[in-house]
């Protein structure tokens, strides 16, 4: 038997694996193998919320509704996008109002309940899914009754207080329409200042959960005084109740006040101020009678005489036109209680000078040598000596021997002085007094001074070829100096 060469069997072989792939492989030989459609995302019930907006004491008229939200979450907790929720309530006489659409960005939609039964519902969503609706946990419930709470009530009356200080305690019950406390309402009730002072705010615990239908407050306070405070109290739902007119005083003194218009004031005429006493709340502290002192930096200042507040001044009185200042500049005004040193207030002013009535010589003129050439200054003040920045009037000097000195004339002021130089005085003599005068103020006149000769006479000596010269020989004082 011949057999086949090698060569002539591979091809063989080549042409038989060639066949069957040609056979195996139809239409579409090649393509990639398409993906499954992927999964919907699940609901988790759990982590998904179903929230309503009361839970008790909702009226069973058809009417009073209760909003349901619904959060839905996946298993990570974000939430799950433009899924339908189906909204269900246990027992009888109930109206749901299903959600309008899906789920939003949040995962959040809503819907509402109202019941014409009474009892205790059970509110139940559930979420469309792959596979069927996943009913979430949550599972809240609503209360519905016939005789609902209505409104709330003051059961005993706020007494009068003191700034600063707790009120006593008070109540406030919930009521139905017939005026019955609900024994099993829980309701938050809150109270406010409805009232008093524009101010004025309850400090404290201002909102409380009712217990067998009663919310009782205690350490509530008030830190404006003022009479006729009234207190209102609200809760969701129910009519609001107003208390009975009360008064709160103010606390201790505890802050003494010097106040003034803060405007300056002028040497020599007299202005008002106000001293009053505040409490720790800046009230006006109405019960101090104590006595104050009135102190001032500037010595020759005209002040008020002590003090006694008495009740009628309600911790605050006006000094009309109590104090006058003498010396301008800033001026410290002081007042301090004579029982309690540390009891005090300062007050700052600005005290600027009053009308130009009066000249003077700036310095006292000494005694000079003959034909020495000095200066003066002459002020323009007010009654008190204050040195008034003024350009007028123009002051004129003179002297008493005229006819020996120069310089003398008249200047305009610059800021309220008025300065004179290059004076000189040719003859020696005592007595000389310099003069200034301004026109509507009067004159001044100087100290008297003297002006001295230092320079000896001259003394003839003989020179080497003759002639004579004139030496002045300097005067010596005791002792030879």
């Amino acid at each position: 038997m011949m057999h086949a060469s090698p060569a002539f069997a591979r091809l063989v072989a080549w042409s038989v694996l060639l066949l069957g792939l040609s056979v195996g492989c139809g239409q579409g030989c090649g393509d990639p193998t398409p993906n499954p459609p992927a999964a919907r995302e699940m609901p988790d019930a759990d982590r998904s919320t179903v929230v309503v907006s009361r839970t008790l004491g909702v009226r069973a008229n058809g009417e009073d509704s209760v909003d349901i939200q619904v959060t839905v979450r996946k298993e990570d907790g974000s939430p799950l996008v433009g899924r339908t929720v189906q909204v269900t309530v246990s027992g009888e006489g109930n109206t749901v109002t299903q959600p309008a659409g899906p789920t939003d960005e949040q995962g959040l939609t809503s819907a509402k309940l109202v019941s014409t039964v009474a009892g205790v519902k059970t509110v139940t969503a559930s979420v469309e899914a792959e596979g069927g609706a996943v009913t979430l946990s949550s599972r809240p419930t609503v209360e519905f009754v016939r005789l609902p709470a209505s409104k709330l009530a003051f059961t005993t009356a706020l007494s009068s207080g003191t700034a600063g200080v707790a009120l006593g305690a008070f109540e406030v019950a919930i009521q139905n329409a017939e005026g019955e406390t609900l024994s099993d309402a829980t309701d938050t009730v809150t109270v406010a200042v409805g009232a008093g002072p524009a101010a004025a705010s309850l400090k404290g615990t201002v909102s409380v959960a009712a217990v067998n239908g009663v919310a009782r407050f205690e350490g509530v306070v008030l830190e404006k005084a003022a009479r006729g405070y009234i207190l209102v109290a609200s809760a969701e739902g129910l009519t609001g109740a107003t208390s009975r007119p009360f008064d709160v005083a103010s606390g201790a003194p505890a802050l003494l006040v010097l106040s003034h218009s803060g405007l300056p004031v002028t040497a020599g005429t007299p202005y008002s101020f106000e001293v009053f006493v505040r409490d720790l709340y800046g009230n006006d502290a109405a019960g101090y009678t104590g006595t104050v002192r009135f102190t001032s930096d500037d010595s020759s200042a005209v002040l008020p005489g002590d003090y006694t507040f008495t009740e009628a001044d309600q911790g605050r009185h006006v000094f009309t036109e109590g104090i006058t200042s003498r010396r301008a500049g800033a001026r410290r005004l002081t007042v301090t209680d004579l029982a309690e040193a540390a009891f005090t207030s300062t007050l700052e002013l600005s005290v600027v000078p009053g009308p130009v009535t009066a000249l003077a010589f700036t310095e006292t003129l000494a005694h000079r040598p003959v034909r020495s050439s000095f200066g003066v200054q002459v002020a323009l003040t007010d009654a008190f000596g204050n040195l008034v920045q003024a350009g007028a009037p123009a002051v004129t000097l003179s002297a008493n021997k005229a006819d020996r000195v120069t310089g003398l004339g008249t200047v305009v002021p610059v800021d309220g002085v008025a300065s004179f130089t290059g004076l000189s005085i040719a003859e020696e003599d005592t007595g000389y007094v310099l003069t200034a005068t301004a026109a509507g103020v009067g004159s001044v006149p100087s100290n008297a001074f003297n002006v001295i000769d230092e320079v000896p006479p001259a003394k003839p000596e003989a020179r080497p070829d003759g002639q004579l010269r004139l030496v002045h020989h300097r005067l010596l004082g005791a002792g030879g100096r």
